[in-house]
């Protein structure tokens, strides 16, 4: 029967302790890492509203995206799903795709600049005067 010999962790530019601390570090990270967007699909589009199974740690108000590229914001957070009003068309989402959170509460931009302007649910000008 051959023998198992304990491998040598020393690296060729540190020592083993460097290496038992990077080792250390690395497991602590992978405790708690995120991951940076999370993924679902979408179960049911009407009347500008979808319904999104199982959209891990949304937060409400939480803009997400379609695969499509169209942009919408979390409201009803229920158990199995998610209820998330779409801004604008709704025609270029299906059944079946992908819905990614952005990790950001909706917000507004609010200043002089946006004064007197016609803007979509977004802040996004919609008056033909430019940005």
């Amino acid at each position: 029967m051959p023998m198992i010999r304990r491998a040598s962790f020393a690296t060729p530019g540190g020592s083993k302790k460097s290496l038992l601390a990077f080792v250390k570090h690395v497991k602590k990270l992978s405790c708690t890492w995120e991951p940076s967007f999370y993924l679902a699909a979408l179960m049911l589009i009407r009347d500008g509203i979808a319904r999104v199974y199982v959209l891990n740690k949304i937060q409400a108000g939480e803009m997400v995206e379609f695969a499509s590229g169209v942009k919408g914001i979390s409201l009803n957070l229920e158990n199995e799903n998610v209820g998330i009003v779409v801004f604008g068309s709704d025609t270029a989402i299906k059944e079946g795709d992908l819905v990614k959170r952005t990790g950001s509460i909706v917000d507004v931009p609010v200043g002089k600049a946006m004064l007197e302007r016609v803007v979509d649910g977004l802040g996004v000008p919609i008056d033909g005067r430019g940005l």
